[in-house]
C-alpha cells in the first residue's frame, strides 16, 4: 500500500491521527513516521515550501484567483519542479520502514 502523498491530503481532514474522507468514513490509519536525518534536511528544505505554496494556492482557488481547473495544470507541475516527487519517496520510505517493523 502506498502512503498518502502529502499534497493528497489537502483536500482531506486529519482528525485524532486518522484520515478521514468527505463522507467520514477512516480511510487509512496515519502513521507517526520517523525520517532519516538526510530525509529530515530535504522536508526541511523543499517540503516545507511545497506545503506553503499549496496553502497559497489553496487560498486562490477559494477567493476566485485560480480556477479548480487550473490546479493540476499550473499548481502540480509547479510542485513537482519544487522537489514534490522526491518529498513523495521520502514519505514513501518512512512509511515502507514503518511497515516492515510491524
Amino acid at each position: 500500500m502506498a502512503y498518502p502523498s502529502p499534497i493528497a491530503i489537502i483536500p482531506k481532514m486529519v482528525a485524532g491521527g486518522k484520515l478521514w474522507d468527505s463522507l467520514n468514513y477512516i480511510i487509512e490509519e496515519f502513521p507517526a513516521l520517523t525520517f532519516t536525518e538526510a530525509e529530515t534536511e530535504v522536508l526541511k528544505d523543499k517540503y516545507t515550501h511545497i506545503k506553503t505554496f499549496a496553502s497559497e494556492m489553496a487560498a486562490k482557488v477559494m477567493v476566485g484567483g485560480l480556477k479548480v481547473s487550473e490546479w493540476e495544470g499550473k499548481v502540480i507541475s509547479k510542485m513537482r519542479e519544487m522537489g514534490l516527487d522526491e518529498v513523495t519517496r521520502i514519505y514513501q520510505a518512512a512509511y515502507d520502514r514503518k511497515k516492515s517493523k510491524k
